[in-house]
């Protein structure tokens, strides 16, 4: 969970701000990438997070099954 959200985070931030300043950063001098960072972070971090979370379950139910907790 932590290593989807941070690597969420970071994607989302990194392709935000990209995203921000291809499309207002002559105008904003930045400003734009910074915001549209932010939000990008926050989406991709907390999707990152519910992948993480589902990917652990699904592992979990997996090793169960092949007798693994038993």
């Amino acid at each position: 969970m932590r290593f989807g959200a941070v690597t969420g985070g970071a994607k989302g931030f990194f392709f935000g701000f990209t995203t921000g300043e291809i499309f207002g950063g002559e105008v904003t001098f930045g400003t734009s990438g910074l915001a549209a960072g932010a939000g990008g972070a926050v989406i991709q971090g907390t999707l990152g997070a519910t992948t993480g979370v589902f990917t652990g379950f699904l592992q979990a139910e997996a090793c169960n099954a092949a007798g693994m907790y038993n």
